[in-house]
């Protein structure tokens, strides 16, 4: 493990500084992008250069086991008052403002129940020490669009390689296979309940029993405030060993299409864009997060037991959105208050800081 991480760090930066520098590169027409027209972002319509409205969500960063990958909680959903409609649907949770099925006409051929909406790729590596523990996690996700407006199908697959040489009973691996259903109501023009369920089995397929089966879900109440400032509480279930119940709370500030203020526990994160041109944009965040996750796995004497990770992290990262093609993110950052836990042995270890990386595409 410590061989396949150490050179990660160094080509994090070098990509960093590849992006800052393509956002140098001048337009078309001869002239700087940096300071280019404004465009739509995330779940506001704005107008384009063009004056037709669009929407184009960012892709989340999302390493840690949450439910609900595919609908982050930060970003609330688009209300029945807001203003503009956009002329994209929202790839993300956006149970008010998906557009009702058009009527077939006759001859037409009715609408799937379900169809394909995109997939997603993330990966995340943590440095190795020697008191420490190297993780490198990989997650793919397909996301299936219902006939019910705002309601998503998405099964996960998630694998997750350990690697420690002072720590005992670490597994070598775990898997994640999960099913993800979301969904929202409309209560008026400006509230919304929002939740979703995500059962699915965690374990490294040699330990037994039911604890490899977990059901996390969430539930959120979004209030509109103000065209630019949405609100909203709620619980996120985690059916961790180490952590069960998480609060859900903060706020979503977009006064502008280039500045994104998400400050929701327990992942804040403020984002600028810095580059545009045409439909691509290229933005920089700051973003903090609870990490980690929990798995039923064999001990080395052939027991069971439930192994949970967590951490907290500060990442500072790039993402690209583009609503035709690769949408792409790249973070690192600093990983701190990082622990492990064995449920049935009752013991709790403290692990050494380390840095990370996280990477995602999305088409």
């Amino acid at each position: 493990m410590r061989h396949a991480t150490a050179g990660v760090l160094p080509a994090f930066c070098a990509a960093l500084a590849a992006s800052v520098a393509s956002a140098q590169s001048p337009a078309p027409d001869g002239h700087s992008t940096a300071g280019s027209s404004p465009s739509p972002v995330k779940l506001r319509a704005m107008e384009e250069d063009d004056g037709e409205a669009a929407e184009r969500p960012a892709l989340p960063p999302r390493i840690a086991q949450y439910p609900l990958e595919n609908d982050p909680y930060e970003r609330p959903p688009r209300f029945p008052s807001d203003t503009t409609p956009p002329a994209v649907p929202p790839a993300f949770y956006t149970p008010s403002n998906s557009p009702a099925p058009p009527v077939p006409a006759a001859d037409d051929e009715p609408a799937p129940w379900i169809s394909f909406d995109q997939f997603r790729f993330n990966a995340n590596v943590l440095q190795d020490s020697p008191d420490g523990l190297g993780i490198i996690d990989v997650v793919t996700t397909s996301i299936f669009k219902t006939a019910i407006p705002g309601v998503t199908i998405s099964p996960q697959f998630g694998n997750h390689f350990f690697g420690s040489t002072s720590i005992d009973n670490i597994p070598d691996h775990t898997y994640d296979l999960s099913v993800e259903l979301t969904g929202g109501i409309p209560i008026n023009d400006n509230w919304i309940i929002g939740g979703g369920i995500s059962p699915g089995v965690f374990t490294d397929f040699q330990g037994s029993g039911g604890d490899m089966v977990r059901i996390p879900f969430r539930v959120l109440a979004f209030y509109k405030y103000s065209e630019a400032l949405k609100v909203g509480a709620g619980i996120l279930y985690l059916d961790r060993p180490d952590v069960n119940y998480l609060p859900l709370v903060g706020l979503t500030y977009i006064p502008n299409d280039h500045f994104n203020a998400e400050l929701w526990f327990p992942r804040p994160k403020v984002s600028w864009r810095y580059f545009k041109r045409g439909d691509l944009e290229r933005w920089v965040y700051l973003v903090g997060e609870f990490g980690g996750g929990a798995w039923n796995v064999q001990m080395d004497n052939g027991t069971h037991d439930l192994f949970a990770y967590r951490d907290y992290r500060a990442m500072v990262g790039f993402e690209q959105r583009v609503e035709e093609g690769f949408n792409w993110f790249l973070e690192g950052g600093y990983i701190f208050n990082r622990q492990v836990t064995f449920n049935r042995l009752d013991e709790h270890l403290t692990l050494d800081n380390t840095a990370g990386v996280q990477f995602g595409l999305r088409f």
